[in-house]
């Protein structure tokens, strides 16, 4: 049974350049998917001006917002 491309959106808090589990598991998420024939997304904080991200998954990240104050 084929199935349609399906559009995923990952939302993580660490992926590369990041160095550790959940960025590692996060990029070989996004690249599974992308070979099953699907397009993830990756939300994931942006990383420290001038590192560049050199992955062809599609990358993106919030704007900055402030919490509202209690």
């Amino acid at each position: 049974m084929r199935t349609s491309p399906m559009r995923i959106v990952l939302v993580t808090e660490s992926y590369p350049p990041d160095v550790n589990g959940v960025a590692h598991c996060a990029l070989q998420t996004a690249a599974h998917l992308t070979r099953r024939g699907h397009h993830p997304l990756v939300v994931a904080p942006a990383p420290a001006p001038g590192v560049r991200v050199p992955h062809a998954v599609p990358y993106t990240h919030p704007p900055h917002t402030h919490p509202p104050t209690v």
